[in-house]
């Protein structure tokens, strides 16, 4: 009997290292879960921060790119401003004037006028565009630039079609006009055989169109430009109230 119970007890005692050891080694396994989760939680908030960062970083590129793009547009303000100050003071001396055919087309060639393209400054957000960055931007701020884009790129096009179409006349101004001879003179006239005057008229109607061409520019220039100036103030505010 003593000896059964010296097998149970050894039996026992067995059992309890096992069972030590199991638990020892579970211990060891839920430390080692618990330090890779801690590790990869740190890493995580490292890469949220460095993402934060990130953002920060083109956000306020973006914001002096819009900055400056105000002051482009400014300047295309004043552009068509000045385009339509000059047109409009050759028109009223149209309206208002008798004068012959020559000298309305002296009055015509002499109007200052001149052409400029808007080239949007979007440089950053283009560039997160191309690079996939623009995750790096919350909803508002990405659909908001979206279509400040989109409205950049529809006045481009508004523009380019105005300035061809300026073009086209100009080409047919020269059918009937010396007008921009290398030699600043009048070509016929040095030649002894000046032109017909309904020639030097269908030449004045050109250049008459053309100049209500530019008036018409001038008008978009101040229009399109308040347009966008005003949506890109609209996302100024958004972009430094939301990275904050």
């Amino acid at each position: 009997m003593i000896k059964l119970f010296r097998n149970i007890r050894q039996n026992m005692i067995k059992q309890n290292r096992v069972t030590n050891y199991f638990l020892y080694a579970i211990g060891e396994i839920v430390l080692v879960v618990i330090g890779i989760l801690i590790a990869l939680q740190i890493n995580n908030a490292n890469e949220q921060r460095k993402e934060r960062l990130k953002a920060k970083v083109y956000i306020e590129k973006i914001i002096r790119d819009l900055e400056a793009d105000t002051t482009n547009l400014n300047g295309l303000i004043e552009h068509g401003e000045w385009l339509i100050k000059n047109t409009e003071r050759y028109f009223s001396y149209y309206e208002n004037s008798n004068a012959p055919v020559e000298v309305l087309i002296d009055s015509a060639t002499n109007v200052h006028t001149g052409l400029k393209r808007y080239l949007p400054i979007d440089y950053t957000f283009k560039d997160m565009q191309s690079s996939g960055n623009t995750t790096l931007l919350n909803d508002k701020q990405k659909s908001e630039l979206i279509e400040l884009s989109n409205e950049q790129t529809y006045y481009q096009i508004i523009l380019e079609k105005s300035i061809s179409n300026i073009f086209s006349e100009n080409q047919e101004i020269q059918k009937y006009l010396d007008y921009g001879a290398w030699d600043k003179t009048n070509f016929f006239e040095k030649l002894g055989t000046p032109q017909d005057k309904k020639i030097k008229a269908q030449g004045l109607f050109h250049k008459h169109n053309e100049l209500w061409m530019y008036h018409s520019l001038g008008e978009t220039y101040i229009s399109r430009s308040q347009l966008i100036k005003t949506k890109t103030i609209e996302v100024l505010n958004i972009l430094k109230q939301t990275s904050q």
